[in-house]
């Protein structure tokens, strides 16, 4: 530091670095909080924000997952309802053209579902 600074100017400056130190720990403390710990982790802010970024993106990738297996689930809940109001003669479900295209449409919704995962 200069010679012409003030004491209490040099002061300052110093007490202004040593909390922004303490900030800067408190901040890699937290991101560290995040990971799983260890020592790769330790003193490496990089490391634990590539952690957190992986374990987001996989969280988006499973939701996207969920959420297509629950309209494969709703494709085929459709299916079944579509086989169980169809009359049966003989054993064998009589199913118009109709009923055979909202099937058609359903198992294609769950084919789309289930093949993007």
């Amino acid at each position: 530091m200069p010679d012409n600074w003030s004491t209490e100017y040099k002061a300052a400056i110093v007490n202004d670095l040593n909390e922004a130190q303490e900030y800067v720990k408190e901040l890699e403390h937290l991101l560290e909080s995040l990971t799983p710990g260890g020592s790769e982790f330790a003193g490496s802010p990089e490391a634990c924000a590539r952690w957190v970024r992986e374990r987001l993106s996989s969280v988006g990738k499973l939701a996207l997952e969920r959420n297509q297996l629950r309209e494969a689930g709703k494709a085929l809940a459709d299916i079944m309802k579509i086989v169980a109001q169809s009359p049966m003669y003989g054993g064998v479900y009589e199913v118009s053209p109709e009923m055979m295209a909202r099937i058609r449409n359903a198992l294609i919704g769950w084919k789309e579902a289930t093949d993007e995962r």
